[in-house]
């Protein structure tokens, strides 16, 4: 059809989050969050209000996120204090020692297993939100972007 686009009303147009969407205050942490979990969230949940990647919407992924963060750090106090092997001496609850077939035997402390599972769980949530570079350059990537894009900028660069 011939002749000027017809002009659409701005009104309706809901801006992409991170580009024209506007700052917002930055949530208090839910009083359900234990201590380290609400710092985690006090750190965090500000820059993402900053790059535009908070939502109430994201709320319970963004607790889990925390609580998982909290919990991995007392875990790994704990590894820090216990350390990552225990002895089994093969003694009984009635106190009389029981022979093993190869003596004392080293174990791994279960925490250790623990902690690798939180830290898969704090990966996969922070993925979401672009917690690591990585992930933060998935979110800004919009398409495949110009096959030839760089090609040209160099073929069209003054010499």
């Amino acid at each position: 059809m011939k002749g000027p686009k017809p002009s659409l009303p701005t009104a309706n147009v809901v801006p992409m989050p991170g580009i024209d969407a506007a700052p917002i205050d930055p949530p208090e942490p839910p009083t359900r969050l234990h201590n380290k979990a609400a710092a985690v969230w006090r750190e965090i949940v500000p820059e993402l209000c900053k790059k535009g990647r908070w939502s109430p919407l994201y709320q319970f992924e963004f607790e889990a996120y925390c609580e998982c963060y909290a919990e991995w750090q007392d875990l790994i106090g704990d590894i820090a204090a216990e350390g990552y092997t225990f002895s089994n001496e093969g003694d009984r609850p009635d106190g009389k020692a029981k022979d093993l077939a190869n003596g004392v035997q080293q174990k791994a402390n279960p925490k250790v297993g623990q902690k690798n599972d939180i830290l898969r769980l704090m990966k996969s949530y922070g993925a979401v939100f672009g917690l690591t570079p990585v992930d933060e350059q998935r979110l800004k990537d919009s398409g495949q972007g110009d096959l030839f894009g760089w090609l040209n900028e160099q073929l069209n660069k003054p010499n």
